[in-house]
């Protein structure tokens, strides 16, 4: 297969090259699994800037970014600005540290996005969560990556994994796979062995129930959840779907549970995109057995819609932003800036016990209850 480039000529116009020869590799069809590689990538230059490429450095930033996408694909790792930076290539510092920071914001940005595309939604409908160390310091740059306009740092982000853990209600999972056929197209029919799925439901919760037990859990406390995970025929995809049935009694209930399934299908993949006439399957039964604990519960994050109180930085410094050839005057604030109500316009940053907060350009800090932090963007 050939391929043809358009590459630039002396005076800015494109003309086409075409390449020959043929690849010594083939490209995988999919991502590496058996073990972590790093690559030390090459960047783009920007063929049309009107500089000295022997003594000055411009980028074509997109379509530099876009092989490191490529290469996140394959399941290779990054280790960003070596080459570029290390031997000769005639990168200066603030190009290779812009370069390391939109790799650090694109990595993670573009994990967000493969997990929830492939689920069917889409980044910039969702607001991000900032928490760890580092979450409100790379936060900004990861939403401008990804298109989101909201996040929310929770009170004491860099703890707040920790406090997450502690709320979450002790549980036990267990599952087992299964060939179980709801309706099948060439027979026109429906499922109706109610009594051996839920003997299957049944041995899930006692694995479950035993497990608490011997963790010294009162039986009377012992709670289940059914979730199945279903296709449409002999899809790939599965579509995991929690149900409150915990037995199939009648063909009530399985038409029920197709119904469910069509509705979650809808969700995920668009309404519209739903094949019951191929079949409707379950793959695997899957049952959670907890036991409900005492939460800590948060006054409530939202913003209160007010008019937003000044704070006084504490000083400035220069700082480099992505986007930015300059660096820009930056003010800085302490403690006091987490009081509910307060609004900080970027660039600024935030220093606290917990962590730092990183205020981009074009964005605005509003602080909440507790010590929570909105981000949005203008």
């Amino acid at each position: 297969m050939t391929r043809t480039l358009r590459l630039p000529r002396a005076d800015g116009a494109l003309t086409p090259y075409t390449l020959t020869g043929s690849a010594a590799v083939a490209t995988p069809g999919g991502p590496i699994r058996s073990r972590v590689g790093f690559a030390a990538v090459h960047v783009v230059a920007d063929p049309l800037a009107a500089i000295n490429p022997t003594l000055e450095v411009a980028l074509d930033w997109e379509a530099t970014l876009a092989y490191r996408r490529y290469l996140w694909s394959l399941g290779l790792a990054v280790a960003e600005a070596m080459d570029t930076s290390q031997r000769g290539m005639g990168f200066d510092w603030e190009t290779a540290r812009e370069l390391i920071k939109r790799t650090v914001d694109g990595n993670m940005a573009n994990g967000i996005s493969t997990e929830l595309r492939t689920r069917g939604y889409e980044p910039k409908d969702f607001t991000i969560l900032a928490y760890g160390g580092n979450g409100p310091l790379h936060a900004c740059g990861i939403a401008n990556a990804l298109g989101v306009s909201k996040i929310l740092a929770p009170p004491y982000s860099s703890t707040f994994s920790a406090c997450g853990a502690g709320n979450v209600n002790q549980m036990h999972i267990h599952e087992m796979n299964t060939w179980t056929v709801l309706f099948n197209p060439a027979a026109r029919s429906f499922f109706c062995g109610y009594d051996e799925f839920n003997r299957s439901v049944e041995e899930l919760e006692r694995r479950g129930r035993d497990d608490l037990l011997r963790q010294g859990i009162d039986e009377s406390q012992v709670r289940y959840r059914l979730e199945l995970d279903m296709r449409y025929g002999n899809q790939r995809v599965q579509t995991a779907v929690v149900t409150p049935l915990n037995r199939l009694k009648s063909q009530a209930d399985v038409l029920g549970l197709i119904e469910q399934f069509y509705t979650r299908y809808g969700e995920r993949f668009g309404e519209g995109s739903q094949s019951p006439e191929a079949g409707v399957r379950i793959n695997t039964i899957r049952v959670c057995s907890y036991v409900e604990q005492p939460t800590v519960h948060f006054a409530s994050l939202k913003l209160n819609g007010g008019a937003g109180r000044a704070a006084q930085p504490a000083s400035r410094r220069d700082c480099h932003f992505v986007g930015h050839d300059a660096a820009l005057s930056t003010r800085v604030y302490l403690e006091s800036a987490l009081a509910e109500g307060t609004q900080i316009e970027g660039p600024a940053i935030v220093t606290a016990r917990a962590t730092t907060y990183l205020v981009e350009p074009g964005w605005t800090y509003h602080a909440a209850a507790q010590g929570a932090v909105w981000f949005l963007r203008k």
